[in-house]
């Protein structure tokens, strides 16, 4: 019997036994079963998928003040406007976005940011670099 099955069963022999509907405890239960599914969708996940990743080794000559620089590459956002863009479609992107770019800030410390390619969908329309900026800040930021 699956997870699933075994909590719809819980639930029927519940409301079942109780006149009054569902109890407080398969209540509770289900409050903290969705809150867990949500917290590691939307917050978790992005830790666990960029820890598996790091840094290359790379050997270099330290004695002469030699090191590689660490950077990270952001391309192609597409972040969308107000114009065209739906307001949920627009907030569930962005939300990924931002979370992606700053747990990548978080676990790896670039030494340097690179942002690429097409940061708006609606680049020719609105200028949005304040809301870009918002998404995607890092500590020390230098705009060229």
């Amino acid at each position: 019997m699956g997870v699933c099955q075994y909590f719809v069963k819980q639930a029927i022999e519940s409301v079942k036994g109780s006149g009054i509907g569902m109890n407080r405890k398969l209540l509770l239960i289900s409050a903290i079963v969705v809150g867990s599914i949500i917290f590691y969708n939307e917050w978790l996940i992005y830790y666990v998928v960029l820890y598996q990743c790091s840094w290359p080794q790379i050997y270099y000559d330290v004695q002469n003040g030699h090191s590689p620089l660490k950077a990270i590459f952001l391309a192609d956002t597409h972040l969308l406007g107000f114009q065209d863009g739906n307001w949920f479609d627009r907030l569930r992107r962005e939300w990924q976005m931002e979370r992606a770019f700053q747990t990548a800030l978080s676990l790896f410390k670039p030494e340097a940011v690179f942002v690429l390619g097409d940061l708006f969908d609606e680049g020719m329309k609105s200028p949005e670099q304040v809301k870009f900026r918002h998404h995607f800040f890092a500590a020390r930021a230098y705009c060229i």
